[in-house]
């Protein structure tokens, strides 16, 4: 009977924490494609990146950004401090969507599609998305 309860709790917990992203279907696509499309239409700084020590990437191209607000190669990242942050791996490269704030802190979240990069070639499929 505690083993059933054990079970119960701990599955209540993972629906009670879990990351909700709000991303509305649109009829032919995958969740996949909508949450790309999303990503693109609300990210303010679309980037290429390696993932450094320190919550810090070394920006290798951006694609997107707003405003002039990242004057250098490097960005920190700002956690949010909640379960849909987003992880990284160190010395791993990336295309990062995200918001830059006022005082030039990247923040992203599990809710964007944040992409881990093996080679280039992997990145031809942004000016799809770019160029709408």
């Amino acid at each position: 009977m505690k083993f059933i309860i054990l079970i119960l709790f701990g599955l209540s917990f993972n629906l009670i924490f879990a990351c909700e992203c709000e991303t509305k279907l649109v009829k032919g696509q995958t969740i996949e494609e909508t949450k790309l499309e999303e990503s693109f239409n609300h990210a303010t700084i679309i980037f290429y990146a390696e993932f450094l020590e320190n919550r810090t990437f070394r920006i290798i191209k951006i694609f997107r950004q707003d405003s002039n607000l990242v004057n250098s190669n490097k960005l920190s990242l700002t956690p949010e401090l909640t379960i849909c942050d987003d992880t990284f791996e160190l010395k791993t490269k990336y295309l990062v969507f995200g918001r830059v704030d006022e005082y030039g802190k990247l923040k992203t979240s599990y809710c964007y599609s944040n992409k881990q990069i093996l080679n280039k070639s992997d990145l031809k499929f942004i000016n799809k998305y770019l160029k709408k």
